[in-house]
């Protein structure tokens, strides 16, 4: 783990050390996207039965311009 850390991130810089860590907002905002994704996660239909009719209309559109062109 060490070793991929100063791959990606090098030396350590000691002036990063006055860095703060994330403040309320910045949390609440994370915790928001991590229960979305576990929403989507656990529950696509919640999702996906909303994007389905435009799917299948977009599905139609290119089935009859590709016959079209043939």
């Amino acid at each position: 783990m060490t070793a991929v850390r100063r791959l990606l991130f090098g030396a350590f810089n000691p002036a990063n050390n006055s860095l703060k860590d994330m403040n309320g907002r910045e949390i609440g905002i994370a915790v928001a996207l991590v229960v979305l994704c576990f929403l989507i996660g656990l529950f696509p239909n919640l999702f996906l039965d909303k994007i389905n009719p435009a799917t299948a209309g977009l599905i139609d559109l290119l089935e009859t311009t590709l016959v079209a062109v043939r």
